[in-house]
């Protein structure tokens, strides 16, 4: 498997424009909207598939609503703004059977030991049926047809 390496920002309760209610307790790493303009225009030379761009441009998604536990609270926000090195396969992939139907996902996985770190520091698991957690880089979507 071929991994390349990517760097971004991480930000705390990033501010997603179009959402009807603020999403608290997320923690993303904000990256080059580039590496998704790539993968969307492969999908479309190698498959025909128009995507649509993120939402919320190239981020990976580190913790989704989940709130620390009290005694850990004083770390949120504590690496706001650091840069964040991951390594990310070259393969794009898809959620749904075919790829073309509504509303489906591509994304290439992605990896980060430093994620990880922050995740345990904050009282989240690091791992998943005893390997570590993998993250995704989201691509495009599908459009709604």
């Amino acid at each position: 498997m071929q991994l390349l390496e990517g760097t971004g920002v991480l930000t705390y309760d990033p501010y997603r424009p179009g959402l009807k209610t603020k999403k608290d307790w997320w923690i993303v790493v904000n990256t080059d909207n580039e590496i998704c303009r790539y993968y969307r225009w492969w999908v479309w030379n190698r498959y025909m598939i128009d995507l649509q761009n993120p939402s919320w441009g190239a981020h990976l998604s580190v913790l989704r609503g989940g709130k620390p536990a009290e005694d850990k609270m004083h770390l949120w926000k504590k690496y706001q703004g650091e840069t964040i090195k991951f390594k990310y396969e070259a393969f794009v992939r898809h959620t749904g059977i075919t790829g073309n139907e509504p509303n489906i996902f591509w994304y290439v996985d992605a990896w980060s030991d430093r994620l990880g770190e922050i995740r345990d520091e904050l009282g989240f698991t690091n791992t998943f049926d005893g390997k570590k957690i993998k993250y995704h880089l989201t691509c495009g979507k599908t459009w709604d047809h």
